[in-house]
């Protein structure tokens, strides 16, 4: 799997297998509209002696944390200096934030033209899915793909062959989002191989909003951080 973090400065990607990659791949955006991205890989190899078997791949990589909190006792430190326990409190808040909060769902119907080639229907596809990344941090996911119906139902979907699914944090990211400069850049592309359109937007139901959690992490830390240094 490949895991890919967006932000309003560029992404992230931890390339597959995520949970231990061996490489990472930074796109930061140019400070100029028009300029190339600047875009950094860093390679992570397995180490050397990578000689025993694991269930998960790349496993033998998690051998580096291991290696870290080695130094960290050798030099009688009480936690990584890049990751201090206010910063793991601040994360677990920011993941508190976000939890059991509802969504906008903004649903895109889509007739294709019968005269657009399937080729440039895939790369409408794409390009779709793309705008998370050209607008970001608005968009929280995008889901794109062709109308799935029994049999009994497909008289009912009009013609419309695709749905795309945008999720938003507020109606005020959906507004941004809509007069985004790419997103205006794609109407007006598909405004020549569709024949017609059909939008709506409905709102989670509101969910409970999810127990703190950030006491019980700010606890771990500290009896983390006044065990002695051996």
């Amino acid at each position: 799997e490949t895991t890919t973090f967006v932000g309003t400065k560029g992404t992230l990607v931890l390339a597959a297998p995520a949970h231990c990659p061996t490489k990472v791949v930074v796109t930061l955006k140019a400070p100029v509209r028009g300029e190339p991205p600047r875009v950094v890989e860093l390679d992570f190899p397995l180490p050397d002696d990578n000689n025993k078997p694991f269930i998960m791949p790349n496993s033998a990589g998690l051998a580096y944390e291991a290696r870290c909190f080695a130094r960290c006792v050798r030099a009688g430190l009480d936690h990584l200096p890049q990751w201090t326990p206010d910063d793991a409190v601040d994360t677990a808040k920011a993941l508190d934030a976000l939890r059991g909060k509802p969504l906008l769902t903004h649903v895109v119907s889509l007739k294709f033209k019968a005269t657009a080639a399937g080729d440039v229907v895939q790369r409408a596809l794409a390009d779709l899915r793309g705008l998370r990344t050209l607008c970001a941090p608005l968009i929280v996911d995008v889901h794109v793909g062709p109308v799935v119906v029994h049999a009994s139902d497909r008289q009912n979907t009009k013609g419309f062959s695709h749905t795309a699914l945008f999720r938003f944090r507020s109606e005020a990211d959906r507004d941004a989002y809509i007069v985004h400069p790419a997103h205006a850049a794609l109407t007006t592309q598909f405004a020549a191989i569709v024949d017609d359109v059909g939008v709506t937007d409905v709102w989670d139901d509101d969910a409970p909003a999810a127990p703190a959690r950030h006491r019980d992490h700010a606890l771990i830390v500290i009896e983390l951080s006044d065990a002695p240094s051996r």
